[in-house]
């Protein structure tokens, strides 16, 4: 035990504190543990907690706080360099209650994906939305690619704050629009090229009336 200021006491637990389940800010990974520290104030109540993950690091809990909180939103691997690291970036603004951050550079990636499909450099930002849905997407998506723009302008003219829900779906819209301009054809490709090619013609199942 170690006393800190204001007469609030830390006190190592090992396997003693009640298990707690988090997904992890450092590592990522869901975590279920039951090692780490409990602080209290000199009236003996709990104030705060400390997990220690599998992978060696500590999480803070208050309340409904979680410091560092994870990365928001699906890890991807088939991107460009470049459009990786807004991606994470803007996932990352999350961990830290960054969210107009994390709306711009969804704005930003938007733009470096419509150039990395095609568009051409210098454009004006509605008209990197309207490539994306005239080349890129089918016309059903441009209302949310809509979104993303909206959001974008908005933090852009305004002195606006964005909220975490603002953020969540600004980042789970993007999240989509890169699966399927990125991961999705390349998780196609690397199937097509793992599966076994044959002579063999396929059989082809007759069904009573109708002519093959």
């Amino acid at each position: 035990m170690f006393k800190s200021i204001n007469n609030i006491y830390w006190t190592d637990s090992t396997n003693a504190l009640s298990s707690k389940s988090f997904s992890c800010g450092y590592c990522g990974k869901e975590s279920h543990s039951t090692h780490g520290y409990y602080c209290k104030d000199n009236q003996n109540r709990y104030l705060a907690y400390i997990y220690l993950c599998s992978c060696g690091n500590p999480t803070f809990f208050y309340n409904e706080t979680q410091v560092p909180s994870p990365a928001y939103g699906e890890e991807l691997h088939h991107l460009t360099p470049e459009i990786k690291t807004l991606y994470d970036g803007a996932r990352n603004c999350m961990s830290i209650n960054a969210y107009s951050s994390a709306v711009l550079t969804c704005r930003k990636i938007l733009m470096h994906v419509a150039v990395k499909e095609g568009a051409t450099e210098g454009q004006k930002f509605v008209t990197y939305v309207d490539y994306l849905s005239e080349n890129v997407l089918s016309k059903k998506h441009k209302s949310w690619v809509d979104t993303i723009r909206t959001m974008g302008n908005d933090e852009n003219h305004d002195i606006r704050v964005a909220n975490q829900n603002e953020a969540k779906m600004i980042i789970d819209f993007t999240e989509m629009l890169l699966k399927i301009v990125y991961e999705y054809p390349e998780k196609a490709k690397q199937t097509g090229a793992s599966t076994p090619t044959s002579n063999t013609s396929p059989k082809i199942i007759g069904i009573t009336g109708v002519k093959p």
